[in-house]
């Protein structure tokens, strides 16, 4: 296999790719949408709050004001000089009549000003009506005895001030037509003598507060006066206002249309907070408490005021369905219904996120090809050595994840040399392509093809065992050596054929096909040799090591160690290949492991002794050493090891891997210790 896709796979992936980027990328820049427009809400909804808290504020101050001066005003009527000498019988009675119609002329505030004198009967009244004040003829004064705002007023000692309920005026039992939204304010008054002689009332167009909070509405905010009760007093719709004075129409208050906000609103007070019904700012009002502001500070400031209701609540709504942000929704979810209710930035930002996308995609397909071409020789289209071996680790990697057979060739073209040096590499670079293109067709799609160097290829076989894969080798042979090429004719292909170990690594599993191949060629060529018939192919008399004097330290116990060693891994390797029972090699074994670990102590302890800086990389080597031959030993003793893979361990890693490429670094250092 040479790991290149079908077309159709190929147009897949890049669809898919194509897809994924795209859904990321347009994904990416919502998100960074909505962040960028979420600082904007946080902004805007700041600045709003604060906005509406201004604003309330001066709506308060304007209410505070407005009943602060019914109360100087009431002072004014009730202790005027005028007014005196007429309840103390020095004045005339038209004096006083002429001086209140001239006040209610100037204020325009007041639909009546009344004396009451202590039985509840009027005395003197004035009637606003139609822009002008009038003077009321005796005969058509009235008994208001039985009237709450007479009695309430009446009781009150000195200094007390009487404040109504605000409600729509009733005359003859009927509220009037049009509604005229009421406050009144009375006053007991006494005569030099201290007596009680009546009550000074007035009745307040409550329309001067109610219209303050009306003019103070725009488009996008609503100013609205709640009583305790949570009854509109002035609201966004003027048929909800004053339920409470008609039992017969159907009950809409503050109260019910916004429930969980008028609970806040009444356990707080004051405040400001985001619903999903919008921006609430609210300020409880205590009109006795409001309309005393002005007396602060002055003679009259020990005046009380006793009102016949309690608090009002000035709320102001900024409504969610006409501010999008005047909520408590998530920031980052307000910035992304802002951007889908935009469909020409929706449309910029799809079209964004496509031509970004065309243009990674058109990287990859460039960054792709390259790849390709690295990864492939550029001369038989296999893969390269370099990419082959990370193939390799991970084909190992998913074989022993899986627990599947995994199987290695090694073929290389018989007599290469002699295509070249006769015909020219002109010739033989043809033979290599056609030898690489009837391999590449021959394996499965899972199978990679290596070109390893020169001549020399390598077949990786997932899920195949060695039987199959000599099987495999041997139907490439045949195919091979059946093709004639142009003026070279026949050429031929040996075989070396390895399934991985459980204790192979790559280099090991390398070696062990190569070692085959080896064998194949020593053995006439043309042919396939499975690496697991090396042990019965290799007699014991070829494995025995000889000492070298080259092998020599300089240090006569280090020397005298490693000649123990390995005469003594020439007795194991002789006993092992003997086919000697493994009961018997076992104890050896141990033996000989024990030898080696006393040799490696042995020898650290000199190597402190010099000016080796090597020491301790050399000790780690010794660790790994011990831990491999650990491993091998109960590898061999289970079974799963054969002799050739142990006598490998003891020449390669021990012998040639430690002794000869390790050891010698320090021999420079040793030899004065001798």
């Amino acid at each position: 296999m040479d790991n290149r896709e079908s077309p159709v796979m190929q147009i897949f992936k890049h669809l898919k790719t194509l897809f994924i980027t795209f859904v990321i990328t347009f994904f990416v820049l919502v998100c960074a949408y909505s962040v960028f427009e979420k600082r904007d809400v946080d902004t805007d909804r700041a600045s709003l709050a604060r906005e509406n808290e201004i604003f309330i504020s001066g709506q308060k101050r304007l209410i505070n004001n407005e009943l602060s001066e019914r109360v100087s005003d009431l002072l004014y009527l009730a202790e005027n000089a005028i007014f005196k000498n007429y309840i103390n019988s020095n004045g005339d009675e038209k004096d006083v009549e002429n001086e209140w119609l001239l006040f209610a002329s100037k204020m325009k505030k007041y639909d009546q000003i009344r004396y009451i004198d202590a039985k509840g009967y009027e005395r003197i009244r004035i009637n606003f009506k139609d822009g002008r004040a009038a003077i009321v003829d005796h005969r058509s004064l009235q008994n208001k005895s039985d009237r709450q705002y007479f009695t309430d007023t009446i009781r009150l000692n000195d200094r007390n001030i009487y404040r109504s309920s605000l409600d729509l005026n009733v005359e003859n039992g009927k509220i009037e037509n049009p509604a005229k939204p009421t406050l009144r304010f009375g006053l007991p008054v006494f005569n030099q003598e201290g007596i009680k002689s009546g009550v000074v009332i007035f009745n307040y167009y409550g329309r001067y507060v109610i219209d303050n909070i009306k003019r103070a509405n725009q488009d996008s905010n609503y100013m609205q006066l709640v009583n305790q009760n949570g009854y509109w007093l002035a609201g966004p719709d003027a048929n909800d206002e004053w339920i409470f004075m008609y039992p017969d129409k159907e009950q809409k208050t503050f109260a019910n249309k916004f429930p969980d906000e008028w609970l806040r609103i009444k356990t707080e007070k004051n405040g400001q907070f985001f619903s999903p019904m919008g921006l609430f700012t609210f300020r409880m009002l205590e009109p006795d408490v409001e309309a005393r502001t002005k007396l602060i500070g002055t003679p009259d400031e020990d005046i009380a005021i006793k009102g016949a209701d309690g608090a009002w609540f000035l709320i102001s709504l900024v409504p969610a369905n006409v501010v999008p942000y005047a909520n408590n929704e998530n920031g980052y979810l307000v910035g992304l219904k802002r951007l889908f209710v935009l469909p020409s930035l929706l449309l910029a930002l799809i079209l964004t996120a496509g031509i970004f996308t065309i243009l990674l995609l058109l990287y990859h397909a460039e960054n792709e090809k390259l790849k390709e071409i690295a990864m492939h020789d550029p001369m038989t289209g296999c893969l390269t050595r370099r990419a082959g071996t990370k193939i390799m680790e991970n084909t190992i990697r998913n074989a022993e994840r899986n627990q599947k057979p995994l199987s290695m060739l090694l073929l290389d073209i018989d007599h290469f040399k002699r295509v070249n040096d006769n015909w020219g590499h002109l010739v033989g670079d043809k033979v290599l392509k056609r030898v690489a293109k009837v391999v590449r067709a021959e394996v499965r799609d899972k199978d990679s093809v290596i070109r390893t160097g020169g001549e020399e290829f390598v077949v990786l076989l997932p899920d195949t065992d060695a039987k199959n894969a000599v099987l495999i080798a041997e139907r490439l042979r045949t195919v091979l050596e059946k093709i004639s090429h142009p003026s070279v004719g026949k050429v031929t292909a040996s075989f070396g054929v390895a399934e991985k170990r459980k204790e192979d690594n790559r280099l090991n599993w390398y070696k062990r096909v190569d070692d085959a191949l080896y064998h194949a060629k020593e053995t006439g060529r043309n042919r396939v040799f499975n690496a697991d018939d090396l042990d019965k192919a290799l007699p014991v008399a070829t494995v025995q090591i000889e000492w070298k004097n080259e092998w020599e330290s300089g240090n006569q116990e280090i020397d005298k160690q490693h000649r123990e060693l390995v005469n003594f891994g020439n007795q194991l390797i002789f006993d092992v290949f003997s086919e000697e029972a493994k009961e018997k090699i076992e104890p050896k074994l141990d033996e000989f492991l024990n030898h080696v670990v006393y040799h490696f102590n042995s020898e650290e302890k000199i190597l402190n002794c010099t000016k080796f800086t090597g020491t301790k990389e050399h000790s780690e080597a010794h660790k790994l050493i011990i831990a491999d031959a650990l491993r091998m030993k109960e590898a061999y003793l289970s079974g799963k090891l054969k002799p050739s893979a142990f006598f490998s361990f003891i020449f390669d890693d021990f012998i040639i891997g430690h002794m000869l490429k390790e050891d010698i670094k320090f021999f420079p250092f040793v030899q004065d210790n001798a």
